[in-house]
This record gives structure tokens, sequence and C-alpha cells, in this order.
């Protein structure tokens, strides 16, 4: 098992955040998580939460508990998900989605889930008019205003600035959308161009064809 200042440290090289920024977050000192690191000292058990949030994690993941348990269930489910959506399953996924999130409230990766599969739920008539009744997209905006608040993972961040531009506008918040969208990387340093500078040869006139379609 690991210590809790080995998986601090490791969860924070992976999202390659920096000391300060977590104890920006947390309101405390970057000695303080230093320490942690050195296992000279632990964090107070009433910022857990606050550090599993900022990290994207459960609690347990946090503490090392049945990691490789959950690891391996979240695989299973992400499974049955992509299954679903090649399949056209999108209630099915919402379903799921919601299974997942009560089992792991914090993960936002199954929120961004849940929030294509709430608005792609609009097939037929009979499901626009269903996910209307539910109110899918006030759901679908919601879970991406709390990835915004509470996720640091830039990934999955953008996903849910992806949907609320293409969602705030339709009720009536295309400024929002706006600012939003001026957060996001240019063009020019996405990872489609990027590649044509590196690609050469037939390797670089394919990709090039990729972007232009």
């Amino acid at each position: 098992m690991l210590r809790i200042g080995d998986k601090i440290k490791s969860l924070r090289n992976r999202q390659n955040v920096t000391q300060e920024k977590l104890a920006n977050y947390l309101n405390i000192s970057h000695q303080s998580i230093s320490k942690w690191e050195n296992g000279t000292a632990l964090p107070d058990i009433t910022l857990l939460p606050g550090i599993a949030n900022f990290f994207g994690v459960s609690t347990d993941e946090l503490l090392d508990v049945n990691d490789d348990r959950n690891t391996e269930e979240l695989r299973v489910y992400e499974a049955i998900y992509h299954a679903n959506r090649r399949k056209g399953k999108m209630f099915d996924n919402v379903a799921l989605s919601r299974e997942v999130l009560s089992k792991y409230p914090t993960e936002f990766q199954w929120m961004i889930n849940l929030a294509y599969s709430l608005i792609q739920y609009n097939d037929t008539e009979e499901h626009i008019a269903y996910s209307q009744e539910h109110d899918f997209l006030g759901e679908t905006i919601q879970l991406c205003e709390r990835v915004l608040k509470d996720c640091t993972v830039d990934s999955i961040r953008h996903s849910a600035i992806q949907i609320l531009c293409y969602e705030y506008p339709r009720i009536g918040k295309k400024d929002l959308a706006i600012e939003l969208a001026l957060q996001m990387p240019e063009a020019i340093l996405c990872r489609e161009e990027l590649l044509v500078h590196i690609y050469d040869g037939e390797e670089q006139v394919e990709r090039l064809q990729e972007n232009i379609l």
C-alpha cells in the first residue's frame, strides 16, 4: 500500500500540478504538501475530500483502498459504455453513467460520459420529448459546470467546455459560451496541426488530408 504522501505526489506528477497550485486550492502552505510527500507529516483528515476532488479521484483511491478492484470495475463499465455507443443505446448509457456515479461520485470522466449520453438522446421525436420533459439539457449543463468547478484534468475540462459551448446558446447564455470558447487552445496548438510539422513524406500528406476533411 502506498503512503498517502506518495499517492499525492504520484497524482501531482501525473496531472502536471505543482505543490503551490494544490496548496492554493486547499488554502494551506506548499511546505505542508512537501512534508506529506516526504513522509514527515500527514494531511488533516478534513482535507482528504478536497484533495480527492482536486485530482478527480475518490477518497478510497487517494487512500489506496481497493484501488485495483475499483480500476478493473471502471474498465468493465467503460467497455459497456463504448459498446452501447456503437449500438446507439444512449439511454442505456444514461442509466449506466448514473450507476457508476452513484458508486464513484467524483469520477469526472463519467460526468462527461453522462453529459454526452444525455445530449445525444435526441434521435427521435419521442426521445426529444422525453429529454425535454426530464430536463436533460439542464442536467447536462449542471454536470459540465461541476466539472469546470472541481476538476483539474485539462482533457476532461476541455470536453466540458465543448459541451457548454454547444448548449449555453440554447438557454440564452451565448456570452458565457464565447467566454469559454476563448479559453480553449488555438487551432495551431492542436495535435492534428502539430503532427503535420512532425511527420514528413506520405505520412504528412495523409495527415494534411485528414485535417482538411
